[in-house]
Order: C-alpha cells, then structure tokens, then sequence
C-alpha cells in the first residue's frame, strides 16, 4: 500500500462509516465526562483537562467545575491521530478550520468510546423532525478500520 493511500484512508472521518437510527423510543444519552490529555495550540504541551460530552456540546477545562473551552462539533471531522509519538490519540477538525484538536486517551477502550460518543453528538445534533432517520454515517462503531 502506498503512504498516499495510508494517509488518506487515516484523514477519514471515522463518523462517515457508521449508520444511526433516530427515532422517539431510541433515544441516546450523549453524556460523557472524564480527564483526557489535549496538545496546546502554541507551545504543543499536553495538558491534562476535563472534558464534558453534554448532548451535542464538547466542553473542557482544568476541573469539571472551570470548563472554559468549547469545541463545535457542527460540521467537525473526528479520526485517529499519530503525534509527538502519543498512543490513542484522536483529533477533531472544526468545520471553521482555524484549529486542529489533539486529544489523547488512557486506552484504546476510552479513545473508542469518546470517538463514538462525539460522533453520536455530532449527528443529534442535526436531526430532522421525522419520527425515524436514517444516516448514513458508517456502521455501529465509530472507529474505522483499515
């Protein structure tokens, strides 16, 4: 396989491939909170911050208590990352473009679960007022394979 095709087939949006199903008995708690690891934007450090998942926003900060960022997820690309060397790492790519976010989990088991919760966030929050919806946005895990 070519490093083209690796690159490309690694700057996937990992939500594309799953498919959703929303309706009034299906309903998802899109809730999820805990410390995970987030690359400043200027001195490339890793700090530890808190992280809330709360329906269709992704909130962080030094405590659960002083969340003072926010990352849209409107339009955002989510996938697996490679940087500094870190394992389980993911980044989201707002749709405005002005900011790549590097986030690093404990484990693969977390970096899933925060994958798939955003990419459940992402697509809530753009629902239709049909009773079922369907989308096309890959298969019921978030995390693509190769």
């Amino acid at each position: 396989m070519s490093d083209n095709s690796e690159n490309d087939q690694n700057n996937r949006d990992v939500c594309q491939n799953m498919t959703i199903t929303n309706d009034d008995e299906t309903k998802v708690d899109n809730r999820l909170s805990g410390w995970l690891f987030l690359r400043a934007r200027f001195s490339k450090k890793w700090k530890k911050r808190w992280f809330l998942l709360d329906k269709t926003r992704l909130r962080y900060g030094t405590s659960d208590t002083k969340l003072f960022g926010k990352i849209s997820l409107n339009g955002a690309r989510i996938r697996e990352a490679d940087k500094d060397g870190k394992e389980f790492l993911f980044c989201l790519e707002p749709k405005s473009g002005h900011r790549v976010y590097y986030i690093q989990s404990e484990d693969e088991v977390s970096r899933t679960k925060w994958m798939e919760a955003i990419c459940f966030a992402k697509f809530s929050s753009h629902r239709s007022n049909d009773k079922t919806t369907k989308r096309q946005i890959g298969r019921a895990s978030c995390r693509e394979r190769v």
